[in-house]
């Protein structure tokens, strides 16, 4: 009681136990505990229906302040608070008339007291506030049957019995009234923090686990429309973490663990097992890990202040930063876990049926493994949404609002980073199911790497062509084309063991052989009634099918044309449906053929350098009659060599032999009169030069070639250094390493046969020095006879490995054993068919060799050699069968005419393509475009680097010239020591992009 300025004022304070205050956290409101105050009313304001009911409730206005440093920690009681866990129950009558509550509540404003008869024309605020009382008359008694504290408040007047009689003051009330007050409040909190453990608990049923639920009805109708879909929401936000958080844990704990742990394993081997966890199962931990912290908060806040919660955005607001790792994994991952989980079911028996028994745990409520891996997928988006609602339903002086506009953008932030990795897990998964059920023709090797990393669908769609036949002369036939970054696969779809599948029509086309035709062509006009499958066109029905069929409707198709840039037959007319569909295909045509390019260029396997262009040039129509220029022709071999500190360059062209050495300011010197020579090799170790001409070949000095190149030797002792190792009918020769020797093997034509011989080279040096003199001599004096030998057909080509030697024939590759002759030579036929089993596949490559042409023969593996044909290339063991592993053949884009080995590449030469393939795969690996390209020179790079001719870049009144270039193999960057720390920064960036 107290007594001020004259007057009396009488103010019973009740405070309770109710809801503990939240924590204080940055931008939440700081309540201390809930004060229950009666005090006399104040008339000056109006309140607002539901205030009126909940005027005795004294709310502390929220504090705002940022400072982290002046904010309670969440598990800190204030002194002045009741103790933890107890109830008003607890407490005596007087305990509680005399609490006050906490020393820092802020306090309803106190009674004023007026002169009498001023209330008799009372104003209207317009303002109320849950402080203010209600103006309306307080009913005579109270009524114990209610069942809420709203209910309670609603029968109580808090200015007592006496307030009629005695305006200035109001009495304390009897006991029994502050009793049942009390006990109803108390049964009520009871009650509703029973509902909420329950609920939290698990064991509320589902049907009951709503906020209005856990509310007495009386309270609900109190409440204002928006404040109650408020605390919906709030509710709504916390059991949505509740499911979320138990969901992960059956993720975890009924599908994950076992299967792990499952015996008998259910995936088999353990390293698949290993990797299927990975990828289906991720960081489920990690995620959950980050949600169970924040669902104890949520928890925590719903038992302190329920029913009505001032707001939980705090606490998102601490974790949602921690959202951003964990999901940025997981989600742009998730297409490939599903796409992994669902051919684990179509594959695997003993997967399928652990699937089925864990859906029956109650935990799983019979949904798909699928539902719950893409929960982390669909949580960060329905908070955002059930976020975006809480802003909706509060007012804008709540401190959630501030808190949102924080929350908010991160949660976007974060969706939105995730979209480019879901887009492009997506396609991957799409590339994957596109490759899987790929189907080509059979015996055939087709290594389009389809599963690397880089590979990228760029677009998949039906494209119809018109195929003519028997049954229907209009053709219609539906296509299902991909176009990937370095194949165009054109296929059909059918079935294969009742799987559906893809049958690969043509043979794929590499990026860098497509080219583009006509995509403006006129529309065409299609029957509806066309299928696509030729096989269901059925001839029931006669001439009613005919009738049924010129009586359908038709629709426009639009066509463009696509070719094969070296298959003049491979030109293809695609139809479809729309003018945005063409254009749309014309645009993924010519961002692939771009890309691809600049791709190519960015990483090449060999680069190309020009040596000469515009030396060696043809007369052409632009050349003049009367011109007197000296036209040397096409270039038709050349050698490269290093002597005396410098490279020289050695070219043969139709008018001679020509050198220079190589150099910017560097001129061709003419330093053999030979023209047409077939073939030049240097081999710089014997200081000797071998040229093939006319049938014949012979040696010359390196040395004095050098020289004559220089102007300081004349051609006559060039001449004169000449030896002869055959005089006539030389086909080819070969020069290479045999058993660390140095031989030269040539081919010599006879009647019924081709006749090889095979010599080694000596060095002079180390032989005693031989007079010039012995250069004239008709016998070779540098070389001596090694082996010789003959096969009974024709031979193109002759390959020196290791220890054999391999003919390239007509139809095979003959494998001769030099060191053995007469009756002990064994020759052996490549590939050999007499030691494998005649099957589908095997016929089929029979019968292509025996069409084809061998011009090599090449080791791809430590027991594997790769046999070169013309259009094709197969695989076989060291005996000479075909592999069964390889089993099949790997079909060139060109007609090769010539080959160059530099390990682990094959280089195959045509007139127009350059094709570089791994030898161990025939993975087309680069591709170098050109006209008129022949191999200059193609030995093992101990006698020079590669080289081909092909027409240059000169075209006008002095001819067309002839450019040769010389082919250089490019290593990788090395990977440094700061290149290597900041290779996953690197995959970082490229993934957010």
């Amino acid at each position: 009681m107290s007594d001020d300025h004259g007057g009396y004022q009488r103010t019973q304070r009740l405070s309770l136990r109710g809801p503990r205050p939240p924590p204080r956290r940055p931008h939440s409101p700081t309540s201390p505990q809930y004060d229950y105050t009666l005090s006399s009313p104040d008339r000056s304001s109006v309140l607002l229906p539901w205030q009126q009911q909940f005027d005795a409730l004294s709310i502390s206005p929220p504090n705002l302040s940022r400072a982290r440093s002046e904010q309670t920690p969440r598990n800190h009681t204030p002194p002045a608070l009741l103790p933890h866990r107890q109830t008003v129950a607890d407490f005596s009558d007087q305990e509680l008339l005399q609490y006050s509550g906490p020393q820092e509540a802020w306090a309803f404003p106190e009674p004023q007291i007026y002169p009498a008869g001023y209330f008799d024309t009372p104003p209207v605020s317009e303002d109320a506030h849950y402080s203010d009382v209600p103006p309306t008359p307080p009913p005579k008694s109270l009524n114990p049957s209610h069942e809420s504290v709203a209910s309670v408040s609603q029968s109580f007047d808090p200015r007592g019995v006496d307030a009629e009689c005695d305006p200035i003051y109001a009495p304390p009330p009897d006991a029994r009234a502050s009793q049942l007050f009390t006990e109803e409040l108390v049964s009520q909190q009871e009650r509703e923090q029973n509902g909420i453990l329950r609920f939290q608990a698990g064991t509320l049923p589902d049907a009951d686990a709503e906020w209005h639920r856990l509310v007495s009805p009386e309270a609900v109708k109190t409440l204002p429309k928006k404040e109650v879909q408020r605390q919906s929401v709030l509710f709504e936000i916390v059991k949505s973490e509740k499911e979320y958080v138990s969901d992960l844990r059956v993720f975890r704990d009924v599908f994950m663990l076992p299967l792990i742990s499952a015996d008998p394993p259910v995936i088999t081997p353990p390293e698949k097992l290993e990797e299927f966890i990975v990828e289906v199962f991720q960081n489920v931990e990690e995620i959950l890990a980050t949600h169970e912290p924040m669902l104890a908060d949520l928890y925590e806040r719903q038992r302190e202040q329920h029913p009505l919660i001032l707001g939980v955005t705090d606490i998102i607001l601490d974790y949602v930063f921690r959202f951003q790792p964990v999901y940025d994994q997981y989600v742009k991952h998730y297409p490939i876990s599903e796409a992994q989980h669902r051919k684990e079911v179509q594959e695997n028996p003993a997967y399928k049926a652990f699937l089925e028994e864990c859906s029956k745990d109650p935990g799983v409520k019979k949904r798909d493994l699928i539902t719950f891996i893409s929960r982390p997928v669909t949580k960060l988006p329905r908070l955002h949404l059930l976020l975006e609602t809480l802003g909706k339903r509060s007012e804008p002086d709540n401190f959630d609002q501030e808190n949102l506009l924080v929350i908010l953008p991160a949660l976007d932030h974060i969706i939105k980073a995730t979209e480019p990795g879901i887009a492009a897990a997506e396609a991957q998964v799409k590339l994957w199911s596109f490759c899987e059920s790929l189907v080509f023709q059979k015996a055939e090797i087709v290594d389009m790497d389809l599963y690397s990393n880089k590979r990228t669908l760029i677009k998949l769609g039906t494209l119809a062509r018109r195929m003519r036949n028997e049954v229907d002369w209009s053709g219609w036939v539906d296509l299902t084309v991909g176009l990937l970054d370095n194949y165009l696969i054109m296929t059909r779809p059918g079935k294969q063991n009742g799987a559906k599948v893809l049958i690969v029509l043509s043979r794929p086309i590499p990026i860098g052989y497509l080219r583009i035709g006509p995509f403006e062509l006129p529309a065409e006009s299609r029957k509806e009634s066309d299928r696509s499958d030729l096989d269901s066109i059925s001839s029931e029905g006669g001439g009613g099918s005919i009738l049924d069929s010129l009586r359908a409707p038709t629709r426009p198709v639009y066509p463009f044309m696509i070719y094969h840039a070296k298959s003049t037959d491979r030109r293809y007319t695609f139809y479809a449906d729309s003018e945005e569909i063409r254009k749309k295909w014309k645009q993924a045509f010519v961002e692939t053929i771009g890309i691809w390019r600049a791709e190519q260029e960015a990483n090449k396997v060999f680069a190309l350098e020009k040596l000469t262009d515009g030396f060696f040039r043809t007369r052409t129509a632009l050349v003049p009659e009367t011109t007197k220029v000296l036209f040397l022709g096409r270039i038709t071999s050349a050698a490269s060599f290093f002597t005396g500190g410098q490279t020289y360059l050695v070219v043969s062209c139709a008018e001679g032999i020509y050198a220079e050495v190589r150099g910017p300011h560097s001129a061709f010197r003419k330093v053999l009169d030979i023209p047409g020579a077939d073939s030049i090799v240097a081999l710089p170790s014997f200081k000797l030069i071998l040229v093939q001409h006319n049938g014949t070949l012979a040696s010359y000095s390196l040395d004095i070639l050098a020289r004559v190149a220089q102007g300081q030797s004349k051609v006559q002792t060039l001449k004169d250094s000449r030896e002869v190792l055959a005089d006539s009918g030389v086909q080819f020769f070969r020069v290479g390493v045999m058993t660390d020797r140095t031989v030269v093997a040539f081919a010599v034509k006879r009647f019924i046969q081709v006749n090889f011989q095979v010599c080694e080279a000596i060095n002079v040096r180390a032989n005693g020095n031989l007079s010039a003199k012995m250069f004239s001599r008709r016998q070779p004096t540098r070389f001596k006879p090694y082996s010789n030998f003959y096969v009974p057909r024709n031979a193109f080509d002759v390959i020196l490995l290791e220890r054999t030697i391999a003919v390239a024939c007509e139809k095979v590759l003959v494998i001769i054993d030099p060191a053995r002759t007469g009756r002990e030579q064994v020759v052996v036929s490549v590939p050999d068919f007499s030691t494998v089993p005649m099957n589908e596949d095997m016929r089929s490559l029979k019968d292509r060799c025996d069409a084809s042409r061998a011009i090599g023969f090449v080791q791809s593996g430590k027991d594997e050699f790769l046999a070169i044909f013309e259009g094709f290339g197969c695989f076989v063991t060291k005996r000479g069968a075909p592999t069964a592993v390889k089993a099949g053949f790997a079909q060139w884009e060109i007609p090769a005419t010539d080959f160059a080995f530099r390990p682990p590449y094959i280089l195959l030469f045509s007139n127009d393509f350059v094709e570089v393939r791994d030898v161990a795969t025939t993975q087309l690996v680069q591709i170098i475009a050109g006209k008129d390209i022949r191999l200059a020179h193609g030995g093992p790079a101990s006698f020079g680097p590669v080289m081909f001719a092909m027409r240059g870049e000169k075209d006008d009144q002095r001819g067309v010239s002839d450019k040769l270039v010389e082919v250089i193999e490019t290593a990788p960057i090395p990977e440094t020591p700061l290149t290597a720390t900041h290779q996953d920064h690197r995959e970082a960036l490229w993934e957010g992009w």
